[in-house]
């Protein structure tokens, strides 16, 4: 979509694709309900489908293809399960073995937060691909400008630890 989570999320002149799709369909609703009409709102629709589908395409390019590289991975690849936007966040489903992990980007002031929901999903797992999911998600989060509870990864260290690791190479 070329643009970055912040951009999707955050209201303003040439950002805020996600709340301006949303509030046009609320106008669009208003506006049926006043006059009869059916509601006409495909095209703020649509626009929510590209980037659900760029999301997708970011999430599987950036995040799943590494994992999936990985030997701590091989044996249980792992597959972009989907996308939930809301007015203030996107989330984030990966499936694999277990239950699914959860990653959300969350609007909060003017700050994207990225949160991990995934403890149920990594109690299936062992400690290489612990870390190397823990590692990757840092990564990705980087790529997306987004803040995150957990400590930083220096970038050459993050390049270092996925040459080690990958046939992928960042």
């Amino acid at each position: 979509h070329g643009e970055s989570v912040r951009g999707l999320l955050r209201p303003g002149f040439h950002s805020g694709t996600v709340p301006k799709a949303f509030a046009a369909i609320r106008r669009a609703i208003a506006k049926a309900e006043a006059t009869g009409d059916a509601p006409r709102f495909h095209k703020p629709l649509e626009s929510l489908h590209v980037v659900e589908h760029a999301i997708q395409h970011f999430s599987e390019r950036e995040l799943i293809a590494y994992l999936n590289a990985t030997e701590a991975w091989a044996a249980t690849p792992l597959r972009f399960a989907g996308v939930r936007l809301g007015l203030q966040h996107i989330r984030i489903e990966i499936t694999g073995a277990g239950a699914p992990a959860v990653l959300r980007l969350e609007l909060i002031g003017s700050s994207i937060i990225g949160v991990r929901d995934d403890a149920a999903f990594l109690s299936a797992t062992t400690a290489d691909q612990r870390e190397t999911w823990k590692r990757a998600v840092l990564g990705f989060f980087a790529m997306g400008a987004v803040e995150s509870d957990d400590p930083r990864l220096d970038w050459a260290e993050w390049v270092k630890f996925w040459e080690s690791r990958s046939a992928i190479q960042p």
